[in-house]
């Protein structure tokens, strides 16, 4: 599930989203069944690349790149019932921000959002922690 909120942040649609992270464990178990192949140090962080670049590859074989729609990422984001309306506002507007960000700032701060440590995020994006820890700072004040 990760992998595939990871995906439509990017700017995949649900159903692609869902069939990047997909193809991204199949890749991931049956590359571990090859023989010739050496084990992977870090399978979270290949898998979070895998779906990174299939998002890419499928935006650039669309020919340009889908804005993202804030209303569309809050009803594959979060949950389909709201207590209230106002915190479906509320989502609305911080959805409406995240997306206006950069991808290089979009992207941290969303792992973040997930619980995921500037650590991990490095480690996800293939960044220094300090650049993580930077990104998810920047990202939060603009």
């Amino acid at each position: 599930m990760r992998l595939a909120k990871y995906a439509v942040v990017l700017g995949a649609s649900t159903h692609e989203a869902r069939a990047a992270a997909d193809d991204a464990v199949i890749s991931l178990v049956l590359r571990e069944q090859r023989f010739d192949l050496c084990p992977l140090a870090d399978a979270e962080r290949w898998l979070f690349a895998v779906v990174r670049n299939t998002v890419r590859k499928t935006l650039r074989a669309r020919g340009r790149e889908v804005p993202i729609d804030a209303t569309q990422l809050a009803d594959q984001l979060t949950q389909p019932t709201w207590s209230s309306p106002e915190q479906r506002v509320d989502a609305m507007e911080v959805l409406r921000s995240l997306c206006e960000l950069d991808e290089s700032y979009r992207i941290p701060v969303a792992l973040a959002s997930q619980g995921r440590s500037a650590q991990d995020i490095a480690r996800i994006l293939d960044i220094s922690t300090d650049t993580a820890a930077q990104r998810i700072s920047r990202g939060r004040k603009l």
